[in-house]
């Protein structure tokens, strides 16, 4: 209301002054929450602040890496499609090593259903996964827990360095959980998170491309299309003039 002196001028009559060129705020406000990547632990949670926030059993599995988003009052946990699987009240920062859990998210009772979606998942990581998990459900008497525990290995260890290490433990007879951390502790080296995130992110590119695949063309077509750009080139421009005899040589 009073004069300002550098303009000389009240600001509420400037104000009114710039007031019709002014935009209008956004309707949403603007999003300032923290986005952090966290990985899918043996039990199906993810963490952050100390306590522990689960996941749908059917969604996700051991050792995957997924986007997290901090608000003030909630844990909202997305997908590699950033397609939103579950969210939950986040605990206060003075509250540590508790468990937010929703009942969906834990397995069926159907003993059944848990194992199949455990044997695809080793299926989908290789042959040398699943002659390890067969051997494992020979000569083990709580074969599941360990295959479980055995596929959150890919939470500090790269895919290439689990199989390598599942295909060793095969060879030698050696079917247990502890075998193959012996081997991954002495033959590999953890990744870091960025190792982590790439190693997603090709599974994820993997899966687009898989349902549409576009097939290689043979080079014998490329060398087709030079083939006939070269003729072009080579055929004389209709508007110009036929060429004249050479004079005979004196």
């Amino acid at each position: 209301m009073r004069v300002h002196r550098g303009t000389r001028k009240r600001p509420i009559d400037l104000h009114a002054q710039e007031q019709p060129y002014l935009i209008p705020l956004p309707a949403a406000a603007y999003e300032v929450a923290e986005v952090v990547y966290r990985t899918v632990d043996h039990e199906g949670y993810v963490s952050h602040g100390q306590n522990r926030y689960s996941v749908p059993w059917d969604k996700t599995h051991p050792g995957q890496v997924l986007p997290v988003k901090i608000t003030e009052e909630e844990i909202i946990v997305y997908n590699l499609h950033l397609t939103e699987l579950t969210r939950h009240a986040r605990f206060p920062q003075t509250v540590t090593h508790q468990k937010s859990e929703k009942r969906e998210h834990r397995p069926p009772r159907d003993v059944e259903s848990r194992r199949k979606l455990l044997s695809e998942q080793f299926q989908q990581l290789g042959e040398p996964a699943v002659a390890f998990l067969e051997g494992l459900l020979r000569t083990q008497r709580c074969p599941w827990e360990q295959a479980r525990k055995v596929l959150a290995c890919l939470r500090n260890y790269r895919r290439e360095d689990l199989l390598a290490a599942l295909q060793r433990a095969t060879r030698f007879g050696a079917f247990s959980l502890n075998s193959v951390e012996r081997i991954l502790a002495v033959q590999a080296r953890p990744k870091t998170c960025s190792e982590h995130l790439a190693d997603e992110q090709k599974d994820h590119l993997r899966e687009l491309l898989d349902d549409d695949p576009t097939p290689p063309r043979t080079t014998a077509e490329y060398q087709q299309f030079l083939f006939d750009e070269c003729q072009e080139s080579k055929e004389p421009d209709d508007e110009q003039a036929p060429p004249t005899d050479p004079q005979p040589p004196e």
